[in-house]
Formats: C-alpha cells, sequence, structure tokens
C-alpha cells in the first residue's frame, strides 16, 4: 500500500510570493540550504514541501532579508499570501 502525505496546500504559493518579495533567486535559495535549484523549485511548485530543518532555514532567509518585520511558520502554512498584500504589510509598499 502507497503512503501519500497531505501537502501544505499554500506553502508552495507562499515560498514563491515571499522570495519574490525580498527579491531573492532560487539558485540564491538553494544555495543557502544547500540543494540544487531544481530541488527548490520543486518546493515552490508543490511537488516536494522542505524537511522540517530546511524550512527553518527558509525562514531564518527571509527574516534576513526583511529588516524589522518577521514572517513565522504561520504566515508560511496557514493562507494562501497575496503578492500585493503581503509586500504592503512586510514592506509598506
Amino acid at each position: 500500500m502507497n503512503k501519500t502525505t497531505k501537502r501544505n496546500p499554500y506553502l508552495a504559493n507562499n515560498l514563491k510570493v515571499i522570495r519574490w518579495i525580498v527579491d531573492l533567486s532560487q539558485q540564491y535559495m538553494a544555495d543557502n540550504l544547500g540543494v540544487n535549484r531544481v530541488a527548490y523549485s520543486y518546493y515552490e511548485l508543490g511537488r516536494s514541501e522542505p524537511p522540517l530543518h530546511q524550512l527553518k532555514r527558509i525562514i531564518e532567509i527571509f527574516n534576513s532579508h526583511l529588516g524589522d518585520k518577521k514572517i513565522d511558520y504561520n504566515t508560511l502554512l496557514s493562507e494562501k499570501l497575496d503578492y500585493l498584500t503581503v509586500k504592503r504589510e512586510l514592506l509598506g509598499q
């Protein structure tokens, strides 16, 4: 019997939205996570999800580029983020 893992419905979108807002490339993220760019792109496409230790590192990377504003697990996992709304909230733009 195949075991299927239920993926978070918001994570892929939210990784992409926040990465765009902080103006980082997939290659930059991949290099800082120790994975190749294709593996990281799968996270943003929803084809796979990062393990917990990488999710923690992703949040650290994003937060290091956000200044005073911070994101947490709830930001990434609890709702689908909209680019313009989040940009306004995180960057005041």
